[in-house]
């Protein structure tokens, strides 16, 4: 029973708008501040399209990861 609440929860989240946050940076704040680890994976899910992380140019290279990290955003 906990599991297929579990799994009812998730998608009532996946389902939720998210769109509120984007027209008001303060509630992000709030609720980002809040909110667990598993509502933080929730709020990028919903708010990420995509996630591109590029690889090394050679090995050992030592460009900072975020400089690798391409998030295309929901618009």
């Amino acid at each position: 029973m906990i599991e297929a609440l579990d799994l009812e929860a998730g998608e009532l989240a996946r389902k939720a708008g998210i769109s509120i946050f984007f027209a008001d940076g303060e509630a992000l704040t709030g609720a980002w501040a809040e909110s667990t680890l598993r509502d933080r994976r929730v709020f990028l899910g919903r708010a990420l399209r995509s996630l591109t992380i590029s690889l090394p140019r050679y090995p050992g290279d030592r460009t900072p990861i975020l400089d690798r990290v391409v998030p295309q955003w929901v618009a």
